[in-house]
């Protein structure tokens, strides 16, 4: 199966005097018709393109941040159902991820010849590499779940069921328009930015929540960059994106810790996996190889704590409270003027509802993470 090209980071055809419920339909739309297209080909080409995989678990985020940001338009119920059903096809696709991303750093581990970590470096391939074949069974799992047109059914009911927002949900003075929405969950997200950036950041769980507080804020100036000037969708998100950039490279670290703890505990345990995947199958072996798994996260734990202190020095000089002010400014004074913001809502054809909302066709950008 050819993969598809899908949309990326931002959508044509928003802007900042858009309709909530217009705006609803195109985002929506399209995210989710990039997920319907993803997955039957993360089940059947992954092994031709393996990045299909995190093809498939951008979109899915993308996807429940624009249900997020919309959710004021949509009926509850059809809101609960979807989010539910992207979890499942996002937990799917993630589990997959983590295992082709480990796999890789533990590849230029042994590429570069790390001293003193190879036997252990090839346990921990072998063991991810089993791992990502368990994976891929439940990509196989959730496409079957959605075969057909199931997926894409639930997709035209949720679009379908897009009404008018509540008066109190966003404050507007007349219909809200995305501007009106940008301003509301905008400042939702930024606050919780700041939020996070006050923790410890010397403790790594904080780190996590900083950096996911973080990938929200980014996923939601995507969808309105469109309604502020270009530094909001230019320098402003570069900077964003670069603090998720080395928030990320602290995780990947933290979780390879935790996987070497698991598979550590399945290995004194006795597990069948842990064992099938030493050279030797004498008790001595998994012995020695307990010993080389110590020594090999005891050497990540020192390059954690380096990398940590390494961050909290580039972070002092990251302006955080300042690009929080900025954001803050564009906000407040960052709209386009009538020259930039495109035609008018009544100017612009509606996007399609109900079961045509959701068609085969797609945007000819590919998606980025």
């Amino acid at each position: 199966m050819t993969p598809p090209k899908v949309p990326g980071k931002r959508i044509d055809g928003l802007h900042a005097a858009l309709l909530v419920t217009e705006a609803a339909e195109r985002v929506l739309k399209i995210r989710l018709d990039t997920v319907c297209e993803l997955l039957p080909v993360a089940q059947e080409s992954f092994r031709e393109d393996p990045k299909v995989v995190h093809r498939l678990r951008v979109a899915t985020r993308r996807c429940e941040a624009g249900l997020l940001v919309f959710r004021p338009s949509l009926k509850r119920k059809r809101y609960r159902k979807m989010r539910k059903h992207l979890r499942r096809i996002r937990r799917a696709a993630g589990t997959a991820r983590v295992c082709d991303v480990h796999a890789a750093l533990f590849a230029d581990r042994l590429d570069r010849g790390v001293a003193g970590d190879r036997a252990a470096l090839e346990y921990m391939l072998k063991r991810t590499l089993d791992e990502r074949g368990e994976a891929q069974q439940e990509i196989d799992d959730v496409a079957h779940r959605y075969r057909g047109m199931r997926l894409r059914k639930r997709a035209a009911k949720l679009l379908g069921s897009i009404r008018e927002p509540d008066s109190d949900a966003i404050p507007a003075s007349g219909q809200p328009t995305l501007l009106d929405l940008a301003r509301t969950e905008l400042t939702r997200l930024i606050d919780r930015v700041q939020e996070a950036g006050r923790a410890d950041l010397g403790v790594v769980d904080n780190l996590h929540e900083l950096r996911i507080r973080i990938k929200r804020l980014r996923y939601g100036m995507e969808l309105f960059a469109s309604c502020f000037d270009d530094r909001f969708g230019n320098e402003l998100y570069a900077r964003v994106e670069s603090l998720q950039e080395h928030l990320g490279a602290l995780n990947d670290t933290s979780e390879i810790m935790a996987q070497i703890d698991r598979y550590a505990e399945e290995l004194a345990a006795g597990s069948k996996a842990a064992r099938n995947a030493l050279e030797g199958k004498s008790k001595g072996a998994a012995t020695k190889m307990l010993a080389e798994l110590d020594s090999l996260r005891t050497q990540y734990d020192r390059e954690l704590s380096k990398t940590v202190n390494e961050f909290g020095s580039w972070f002092r000089d990251f302006p955080l409270s300042e690009l929080v002010e900025a954001l803050r400014g564009s906000l407040e004074n960052g709209q386009v003027d009538d020259a930039q913001r495109g035609p008018t809502a009544n100017d612009m054809p509606a996007a399609p509802r109900g079961d045509e909302a959701v068609s085969s066709s797609a945007s000819p950008r590919d998606v980025a993470s």
